[in-house]
């Protein structure tokens, strides 16, 4: 096990509450793969639904896009095998997004502007229990890229979440409190998208699960210490906070 692994494994397993505490997003353990992929040289960005799935909502959805145009297969999202994976072919970078707002009948394809903000029907986060979060298994991840999180809730309100990542270089849990403190009842959320935008060529990253957990304060103290050897720091990152 290569150290970036091991340290995802590390801060899952660390962060991780008992199974009725904590909330499952997704473990991308589908019977059957799931992708959406951009072939460039002018194709559509493409878009992919799938129900039934064990997932929050019951629904998850895929949408990717590759820029600049020209050359082949660009970027790809693909659900398979409990991963979550983000490709970019080489020389070519790439937006994508995973969002769970329910079995609408048709897949996102437009961004977080086609996104059925009120497909979850009002689903509380938080299980009740304070001081949660969501919490990303990372398995890989290379290169340069912006991540958001937006959530809405069932009056409208939403709000988005955007931090710059280098490498491994970030904290996996994000707490509901940046969400709750702009305005966004997470107790009862309509939708949920999670994108990924490469500024290098040729990025790519994988995750294992997103689940919602409470964040115990031995964690902190492990995650400040795992900083000082992964370099998960401020350096080399930067947190916009956009309503």
């Amino acid at each position: 096990m290569n150290f970036l692994k091991t340290f995802a494994v590390a801060s899952a397993a660390i962060l991780s509450a008992p199974a009725a505490m904590a909330l499952t997003i997704d473990l991308f353990d589908d019977p059957v793969a799931q992708s959406a992929v951009d072939f460039t040289a002018g194709a559509i960005p493409q878009g992919s639904q799938a129900t039934g799935l064990n997932v929050i909502g019951g629904a998850r959805d895929l949408w990717v896009q590759t820029f600049p145009a020209g050359g082949f297969v660009g970027t790809s999202m693909t659900v398979q095998g409990g991963e979550l994976t983000f490709n970019n072919s080489s020389g070519q970078s790439g937006y994508a997004e995973v969002v769970y707002d329910g079995n609408d009948g048709a897949p996102t394809v437009g961004g977080i502007a086609d996104v059925d903000t009120s497909g979850l029907g009002g689903i509380d986060l938080t299980s009740g229990i304070a001081g949660q979060g969501f919490l990303f298994e990372v398995l890989r991840s290379d290169g340069l890229f912006d991540f958001t999180a937006t959530v809405w809730d069932m009056m409208g309100n939403f709000h988005v979440y955007t931090e710059t990542i280098v490498n491994l270089a970030f904290d996996p849990f994000l707490s509901l409190s940046e969400f709750t403190n702009n305005g966004v009842d997470v107790t009862k959320v309509g939708a949920i998208a999670f994108t990924v935008r490469s500024t290098d060529p040729d990025v790519d990253g994988a995750l294992g699960s997103i689940t919602v957990v409470p964040l115990p304060a031995s964690a902190l103290l492990l995650l400040g210490g795992l900083g000082g050897l992964f370099g998960v720091s401020a350096v080399g990152r930067r947190r916009r906070h956009l309503a």
